[in-house]
């Protein structure tokens, strides 16, 4: 075997710095849902990449960027919405399944499945 620099280091320490990549990386991937989901719904491409942007510098960064499941979830929430914007709908719902083991707050995600056909015209009831 060819000696690598992570083979004299402590298991642990190779598991909380692959997490931590691992968490930078989704904090980066879910920048690409949100900027799409902001070119859809934001009056202009401007508007779009100062919303990213500031997504991309938010407060909680600090949560983001640690091993924690907050960029991970931020990433599988993002793109359930746009999954769900494209017409996606089994695979947002995998994805909402992923994201309720992952927090506990996710079991909210169903109300975006329901909101769009609560805000048909007549309320979603059918009149």
């Amino acid at each position: 075997l060819l000696p690598s620099p992570l083979s004299d280091c402590d298991p642990s320490s190779v598991a909380i710095v692959s997490g931590c990549l691992l968490s930078h990386l989704c904090s980066l991937l879910s920048l690409y849902p949100m900027i799409r989901l902001s070119l859809l719904h934001l009056p202009t491409p401007q508007h779009a990449l100062t919303a990213t942007l500031l997504f991309a510098i938010q407060p909680s960064l600090p949560f983001s960027l640690t091993l924690y499941t907050e960029s991970l979830f931020s990433l599988l929430t993002l793109s359930i919405l746009l999954l769900l914007e494209r017409g996606g709908y089994a695979t947002a719902v995998v994805l909402s399944a992923i994201a309720c083991s992952l927090r506990s707050n996710a079991t909210l995600i169903p109300l975006f499945f329901l909101l769009p056909h609560a805000l048909r015209p007549g309320g979603g009831r059918g009149g």
